[in-house]
C-alpha cells in the first residue's frame, strides 16, 4: 500500500500515454496507461520528496507546456485539502505551497466519463488567481495523449467544472 502515510517512490510523467486496450510496452519507447492529464495530476496527488520523471528528455522538450507544469510542482506542501474522493474510483485534491495552489484529479477505468463540480472555497479571501489548467482533450477517450491547456482567473467562492474521461485526469496551478 503506497502513499497511505508519507512519501513513496513512483515515476509519473510519461509523455506517451495510452488507454489500456491500446497499451504496449516495448523498449525503448514504453508507454503508460492513463491520459496525459492523468500523468500531470500524479505529480500533485502523490507525495515524493525526490520526484522523478518517467520519460526521455526529448519527450519533455517536445511537450514544453506539460514540462513547465511538472517542474512547478513542489515536493513538500503547506496544506492539503481533499475535494472529492471515492476509494478505488477517483480522487481530487488541492495542495498549497506558499501562495500557490495546485489541483490534481484522477479517475479509474470504470466509467466512460466523470464530471465534478469543485468549490474553490479553500482559496484566500480577496485574491484573484491566474489558473493554468490541463484537461482531457476531446479525443482522450481513444487517444490518451490528447489534452487542452486553459488559462483563466479564479477566486474564492468560484466553482469549476472538471470532466475526466476513463483513466483521465485534471491538473491545475493557481498563482
Amino acid at each position: 500500500m503506497r502513499n497511505a502515510v508519507g512519501a513513496m517512490d513512483y515515476t509519473p510523467g510519461a509523455m506517451t500515454s495510452m488507454q489500456p486496450e491500446l497499451y504496449l510496452s516495448r523498449r525503448p519507447n514504453s508507454a503508460s496507461i492513463g491520459t496525459r492529464t492523468y500523468q500531470l495530476a500524479l505529480f500533485v496527488i502523490f507525495e515524493s520528496g525526490l520526484q522523478m520523471l518517467a520519460d526521455s528528455p526529448t519527450a519533455y522538450y517536445k511537450n514544453q507546456d506539460c514540462t513547465d507544469f511538472m517542474t512547478k510542482v513542489p515536493v513538500t506542501w503547506d496544506e492539503t485539502v481533499s475535494l472529492k474522493a471515492k476509494v478505488g474510483e477517483y480522487t481530487i485534491v488541492a495542495k498549497r505551497k506558499g501562495d500557490k495552489w495546485f489541483i490534481g484529479g484522477i479517475t479509474n477505468n470504470k466509467e466512460k466519463n466523470r464530471t465534478f463540480e469543485i468549490d474553490l472555497n479553500f482559496l484566500s479571501d480577496g485574491k484573484t488567481y491566474n489558473m493554468t489548467s490541463f484537461v482531457d482533450g476531446i479525443n482522450a477517450e481513444h487517444q490518451a495523449m490528447d489534452y487542452r491547456m486553459n488559462k483563466s482567473s479564479a477566486k474564492k467562492g468560484d466553482k469549476i467544472k472538471i470532466e475526466m474521461v476513463r483513466n483521465g485526469g485534471f491538473a491545475a496551478v493557481l498563482e
